[in-house]
């Protein structure tokens, strides 16, 4: 039988995953989400009943979150973000392979694989569709 490690809240905090990504001006860290961001990223890229599109996640906005909340100057957990809240145009006009390596090393950090980002992606899609749904 394998030895079990008891979960204890004072037990000295577990550094976050993460991982250098090459961009085209410099090099940026990626770090792995915190439930606390992942939570933040859902509820701002939902959009609203009234919205022309319908209710859902925008999946846009998602993405521009992840990257806005995943790439710091730095290894240290307390750093300094790259991109802050207001700096969606600065994100926008990353190359396309900027994005695209961004968003392997943000699942990689986090341990998803593209099955599983699909998988959650459906999974908000239909959850919003049970919403509006007559």
């Amino acid at each position: 039988m394998s030895e079990r490690t008891v979960y204890r809240h004072e037990a000295e905090e577990v550094p976050p995953r993460m991982e250098w990504v090459p961009l085209a001006k410099g090099e940026v860290c990626v770090h792995e989400l915190t439930l606390a961001d992942s939570l933040n990223i859902t509820e701002r890229c939902q959009r609203h009943a009234n919205d022309p599109r319908g209710a859902g996640v925008d999946q846009s906005q998602m993405v521009l979150l992840q990257i806005m909340m995943s790439t710091y100057y730095s290894e240290e957990p307390e750093g300094r973000r790259v991109f802050a809240d207001t700096d969606f145009l600065k994100i926008h006009k990353l190359k396309n392979w900027e994005m695209d390596e961004l968003l392997k090393a943000i699942n990689r950090v986090n341990e998803k694989d593209a099955a599983e980002q699909e998988g959650l992606r459906d999974f908000f899609e239909a959850s919003e569709a049970e919403k509006t749904s007559p």
